[in-house]
């Protein structure tokens, strides 16, 4: 599309261009559907919603699932500006990010991107997709200062109450430092590493979950992927994830090899096929380097959709931690799993009922549409239905050929039984009937006691009616044959043109 405004108006403007304007363009069209709430509640700066874009992104992933949204999050901050890491599964739309970046920056913080702000380095991976190291330029000194204020108030405030608690008159004991075990104790499913990814520590649940096979001493990307975001496992990508939600998938063994408290909790029935299917462990939380330790913390808690996940696993309530929300999340997700369990039968019962009053719909509506073609032609039918006045649908036809067929004996039939007079009427004009529904060309007018009319050019105007109405009557000829030679039915007709 840039390419071909960019050639159609040829005011000497690139396809690079049309871009930033594009993505421009989307921002200011974004208000009326109040995307520019959620926007502003990214942060009271321009840096805070860098930070937080990615959120908004995961944010409507949950509204729009088939959305193929970028990841982004911020390498390096100045007063000058920041170095964001940015990823697409699309070549070549960085210009359409400066464009939407810029008039964020000048719609929500009242700030403009430096011109020739993106210096672009690129490499791509087929399954990381296309990413770029990005250097933004803009006026950054106030978040800057405020973050220098709150590094400094917090300096402070440590000083002022080591102060207090010297020239207390009650010395006041330093609380002892936390230990590590107290730690992984709170966070039962966090990871310790060092900077070869060698794992040197677990939580309490991980630990119970691999007893078999110890992930202690194991390299991290052996025995886990980096979900979210889509990056390679190594030391620096997860340095610079420190204000970004990540997710990790934890490769369990098949079914029960490793936690051994689900040998307890499943049971295989005798004639079912146990099929030894990989499990999975997602995890979600933060990155936190600890620089103290030379390591790298991965604080998180596990995301678990229902209890049937949970059963699949190995894991119980009691195993997920209180100060989290995960026992809150699997709760909630059961009981709304019931409810629309509940809504789902009802729906599919009313879809049925509708299906079958459709299906009966159609079936009466068909056999209205056949009482009322033979009664007035199809095309005038539907001349009608589409509010076609009667009087407009009157005709004159120059040429027709009309046939009448009578049955000359059916008097006689009559007058010795009259039951078999109707019988032999009825057979006769209904197999009429299934000779003219194989000549299109034909129209049957009316039966008139025991005359029964056609007609050829018309409704439709043909220039075969005379050949057409022929091959009816040598149609009629041959039902008669077989009717009186089949049923005993002693019918005699006429015909004429």
């Amino acid at each position: 599309m840039a390419n071909a405004a960019a050639n159609l108006i040829a005011d000497g403007s690139t396809p690079q261009d049309f871009l930033t304007y594009f993505g421009r363009c989307f921002i200011r069209a974004a208000g009326p559907f109040k995307y520019e709430t959620l926007i502003k509640r990214c942060g009271r700066f321009f840096c805070d919603f860098l930070s937080g874009i990615d959120s908004v992104h995961l944010h409507m992933k949950y509204r729009y699932p088939k959305m193929d949204h970028p990841f982004i999050y911020v390498l390096e901050e100045d007063a000058d500006g920041v170095v964001i890491h940015y990823r697409t599964s699309r070549i070549g739309l960085y210009p359409y990010l400066y464009g939407l970046l810029d008039q964020v920056a000048i719609d929500f913080y009242g700030i403009r991107l430096a011109a020739g702000t993106f210096s672009q380095n690129s490499y791509d991976n087929i399954e990381m997709g296309y990413q770029y190291r990005i250097r933004i330029n803009f006026d950054n000194r106030d978040y800057m200062a405020c973050k220098a204020i709150e590094h400094g108030a917090m300096a402070l405030e440590r000083k002022a109450n080591f102060l207090a608690s010297t020239t207390a008159k009650v010395y006041q004991e330093p609380l002892p430092q936390l230990s590590s075990s107290i730690l992984l104790q709170l966070f039962p499913f966090s990871l310790i590493f060092r900077s070869d990814l060698k794992i040197i520590a677990v939580g309490c649940q991980l630990r119970l979950m691999f007893s078999r096979r110890m992930l202690i001493g194991q390299i991290l990307p052996d025995v886990a992927r980096l979900r979210r975001p889509r990056l390679n496992l190594t030391w620096d990508n997860l340095v610079t994830l420190q204000r970004v939600a990540c997710e990790l998938e934890m490769r369990l063994a098949s079914n029960t090899e490793e936690y051994p408290l689900s040998k307890v909790c499943k049971t295989v029935p005798a004639d079912e096929p146990n099929h030894d299917q990989p499990r999975r462990l997602l995890l979600r939380g933060e990155m936190r380097h600890m620089k103290d330790w030379q390591a790298i913390m991965y604080l998180c808690n596990p995301l678990i959709d229902n209890m049937e996940d949970m059963h699949e696993i190995g894991l119980s309530i009691g195993d997920l931690s209180l100060h989290g929300h995960s026992r809150e999340l699997v709760m909630t997700a059961q009981q709304h799993n019931s409810s629309l369990e509940d809504l789902y039968e009802r729906a599919e019962e009313r879809a049925k009922e509708l299906h079958n009053t459709h299906d009966l719909l159609d079936e009466w509506k068909r056999r209205g549409d056949e009482l009322l073609y033979s009664m007035i032609p199809e095309s005038i039918a539907k001349s009608l239905r589409r509010g076609k006045e009667p009087v407009d649908t009157c005709e004159a036809f120059e040429c027709i050929t009309a046939s009448f067929v009578e049955m000359t004996n059916i008097d006689d039939i009559m007058i010795k039984n009259a039951l078999e007079a109707v019988s032999c009427m009825n057979a006769v004009f209904s197999g009429l009937d299934k000779v003219i529904d194989q000549h299109n060309n034909v129209y049957k007018v009316e039966t008139i006691g025991k005359v029964y009319m056609v007609v050829g050019g018309a409704p439709t105007k043909n220039h075969t009616h005379v050949k057409d109405v022929c091959m009816v009557a040598l149609g009629f000829r041959d039902l008669l044959n077989d009717l009186s030679a089949n049923s005993g039915m002693p019918v005699e007709i006429r015909i004429a043109w």
